[in-house]
């Protein structure tokens, strides 16, 4: 999940570092990104505090921001923000069976 994390943090820096030197913007940036951003703050907040077991994003709002990144033109932006999104849903994807996991110590079927 750290490197995941180091991966995310890496292609936000350089993707505001392309958009920034190239002057190249893209279409719902802000709805994209929010989007990376509330689910990054939902697996955190989970990982420092496990309380209960960890659902999955809401796959209507992945559609509609996959849908958004279908749009983006420009090459590199695409794959910076295609990247972002699959590195959040790597460490979902952990998180949720670790949750997994958890729950199945906690009820000592494990």
């Amino acid at each position: 999940i750290a490197k995941k994390l180091e991966n995310i943090g890496d292609n936000v820096f350089h993707l505001s570092r392309y958009i920034r030197n190239s002057g190249r913007d893209f279409e719902n940036k802000k709805i994209i990104l929010e989007f990376f951003k509330n689910e990054l703050k939902r697996s955190v907040d989970f990982m420092v505090n496990p309380s209960k077991t960890f659902k999955k994003m809401n796959s209507e709002e992945l559609k509609s921001n996959n849908e958004m990144i279908k749009k983006i033109k420009d090459g590199a932006v695409f794959n910076y923000v295609k990247d972002i999104q699959r590195y959040i849903l790597d460490i979902e994807y952990e998180i949720i069976n670790a949750s997994f996991y958890n729950q199945l110590i906690k009820e000592k079927m494990l």
